[in-house]
């Protein structure tokens, strides 16, 4: 998973990437996923991004329900456009 350290960008930054339009943000502290036994770094300025200091990967084996507890986990920031 890739996410973008908050205190490094905005959610508006975050949603418009890029040049993306119509995203959502949401948020997700870095203690769950590694209470879950998932990897959390930060990432910056990889390859597909090379002008994102603020990128974050998430990695690790995933199953249905470590999933589903990341999902409950999460913090709608910033809600899509329609």
């Amino acid at each position: 998973m890739s996410f973008d350290l908050a205190r490094l960008a905005s959610a508006t930054e975050t949603a418009t990437r890029g040049g993306r339009t119509g995203f959502g943000v949401v948020a997700l502290v870095a203690s769950v996923p590694r209470g879950l036994g998932y990897e959390v770094r930060h990432d910056p300025n990889p390859t597909q991004e090379p002008d994102n200091y603020a990128h974050c990967v998430v990695e690790g084996e995933t199953d249905q329900t470590r999933a589903w507890l990341l999902a409950a986990a999460l913090r709608i920031v910033l809600q899509p456009e329609r």
